[in-house]
């Protein structure tokens, strides 16, 4: 009898503690997992430039596409040219360009070969032009190269341009000078013509932006390198991943000489103020304020970055 009562006296003392386990309560032995917020990475889309000549490097508004692993495959100069990207074997980059203009198609190829490290060693660009009324095959125009030098931390301090691969005098040599790991100099010397511009950058102490190489005057981007009659150095800026190591920091300013037949005077004396974006840290407009050429920039001379949002799929 007394078996019995105790049975029946832990059987009730369970249901009560089984009705007693609400969902709640189960929900803290077995919780439902969190949901992992969404993870985004940011591409430059598009760069939108200053109206007007005032000296400085001129260009088209630029829009870039990218491939499924986020890699830069075309390079758009807006209503005007168009570059496409491909990585080929033996450490080979290759750079193509069509232009119609009239009656005429024109083709540049260009091939950049690396080292090891992913640093340029050499190019070699070559244009063929063909007439688009014409049966005969496309005429080659142009057969150029460029030779670079690295110091041994891998920053780049010589370029030199020749007019015929295989050359051995440059038409166009710029040498850099490296501080603290900022590029604080650059020597540019056309051969044909004897005129140097020298230009000298003061820094800031953050930490570098890949995206304001993009603005005028900076090392890869100035109004000197168009001069060169060469698409690589005219365009260094597309290519300058594969050019050594970057700067540390970010510029502040530039002073630009330029000396003919022993003469020097100052061309440019620009400052750059950065805007980023409060949500995401990106810079979102460079202001570039200063005189060049002895005229004054206007007010709002300024360049816009835009970016592309793509969701990082994260991998549990």
């Amino acid at each position: 009898m007394k078996l019995t009562i105790h049975y029946l006296v832990a059987t009730l003392l369970l249901s009560v503690l089984w009705i007693s386990c609400s969902d709640d309560d189960i929900k803290l032995y077995h919780p439902e997992p969190e949901p992992v917020p969404p993870t985004f990475m940011y591409l430059l889309d598009t760069v939108d430039y200053p109206e007007g000549k005032y000296g400085l490097i001129d260009r088209g508004d630029l829009a870039f596409e990218y491939d499924d692993d986020n890699v830069m495959k075309v390079i758009e100069t807006i209503n005007t040219e168009t570059y496409n990207v491909d990585s080929l074997e033996n450490n080979l980059i290759a750079y193509s360009r069509i232009r119609e203009s009239g009656s005429t198609i024109t083709f540049d190829s260009l091939l950049i070969q690396l080292d090891n490290t992913g640093n340029a060693l050499h190019s070699r660009h070559v244009t063929y032009s063909k007439s688009v009324s014409s049966e005969d095959p496309p005429r080659r125009s142009q057969n150029d190269s460029i030779h670079f030098t690295y110091d041994g931390a891998g920053y780049l301090i010589k370029m030199e341009s020749f007019s015929v691969t295989g050359g051995t005098s440059p038409r166009y040599t710029e040498e850099y000078t490296i501080v603290n790991g900022n590029r604080t100099g650059i020597k540019v010397t056309q051969t044909s013509t004897g005129i140097v511009h020298e230009y000298s950058y003061t820094y800031d102490n953050t930490d570098y932006n890949p995206v304001g190489r993009y603005n005028y005057e900076m090392p890869f981007n100035t109004h000197s390198q168009t001069l060169a009659s060469c698409i690589m150095v005219a365009n260094l800026v597309y290519f300058s991943d594969y050019l050594g190591k970057p700067n540390k920091n970010n510029i502040l300013g530039l002073t630009i000489s330029k000396t003919v037949k022993n003469v020097t005077t100052e061309y440019a004396s620009i400052a750059y103020q950065y805007t980023f974006d409060e949500e995401t840290g990106l810079l979102i407009q460079t202001t570039i304020t200063g005189t060049v050429n002895e005229g004054t920039l206007p007010v709002g001379y300024v360049t816009s970055f835009h970016y592309m949002e793509k969701e990082i799929e994260n991998k549990e």
